[in-house]
């Protein structure tokens, strides 16, 4: 289906509705996992160690403490 084709098609005031929640929905959903990801990504540090240069990463002072 074009989105032509599903622009025209007219969708019932309740199911609308509905279908607006789910949205609402989905988007705070993906909002909240890509905050959670870039929370576990920022807070690492990597380095190079080793006679092949493997990467490790480096504990955050915090899993030290």
């Amino acid at each position: 289906m074009t989105n032509e084709a599903a622009a025209k098609i007219q969708i019932p005031a309740p199911e609308q509705r509905i279908r607006e929640r789910i949205d609402a929905n989905r988007a705070a959903v993906a909002s909240a996992e890509q905050a959670q990801l870039h929370a576990a990504i920022d807070g690492q540090r990597w380095e190079r160690r080793g006679l092949l240069r493997h990467l490790r990463r480096v504990p955050a002072l915090r899993e030290v403490a």
